[in-house]
């Protein structure tokens, strides 16, 4: 849930003097509607090519002769995608996909991610996530700790729930019994004329 909310499915870099740096806050492409065909492309670096009319693509070595138009639907014989125009640019951006949420986690995630209780009979938990982008590193955690929230309350709710429920049961069926108590009982003092004093 918490890699839905962040949407960690595509990552975004720009070449900045001989570097490729990670764009996490508002990059200029957004890709979406992705379907992946050949898992070998996940974790590779897409490069965009912006020309005058749109773009190109290049896949390692292989620059695709077609130009691409921003918001058309892109099929290869390895994804399916739409890339979205955020923003203007001129240089080309890198794009790497990631594919589902258990590749993410366990490809990504997972190793950066550390969660420990503090103290055994303290019931307080440390999370700690390491991340090339703090940004995303902080977001991930607040993102995490909220939805574990959300769930704990949930659970709590359905326990609590579970327990009411008992309880209403019990008192339909203590409820019957004690009419049913107050009834022999009304018809032992009249059957036995008995008066209260």
């Amino acid at each position: 849930k918490a890699i839905d909310k962040l949407d960690l499915k595509v990552q975004y870099f720009e070449k900045i003097r001989y570097k490729k740096v990670e764009i996490f806050l508002n990059p200029p492409i957004k890709v979406k509607d992705i379907t992946i065909f050949d898992k070998k492309i996940l974790g590779k670096k897409i490069e965009l090519i912006p020309i005058e009319y749109g773009f190109r693509l290049k896949i390692g070595e292989n620059i695709s002769s077609k130009i691409y138009k921003y918001g058309q639907v892109i099929k290869s014989k390895r994804f399916k995608l739409i890339i979205d125009k955020e923003s203007n640019f001129n240089n080309s951006i890198y794009f790497k996909l990631n594919g589902s949420n258990r590749n993410i986690y366990e490809k990504i995630v997972r190793r950066n991610l550390k969660v420990s209780r503090l103290k055994d009979n303290i019931s307080l938990i440390k999370v700690a996530y390491q991340d090339a982008s703090a940004s995303r590193a902080t977001r991930y955690v607040d993102t995490l700790i909220d939805v574990y929230i959300a769930q704990s309350i949930i659970d709590k709710s359905k326990k609590n729930n579970k327990i009411l429920n008992f309880i209403e049961e019990q008192l339909g069926t203590t409820g019957k019994r004690l009419k049913l108590s107050e009834n022999q009982l009304e018809e032992y003092r009249v059957s036995n004329s008995v008066i209260e004093p």
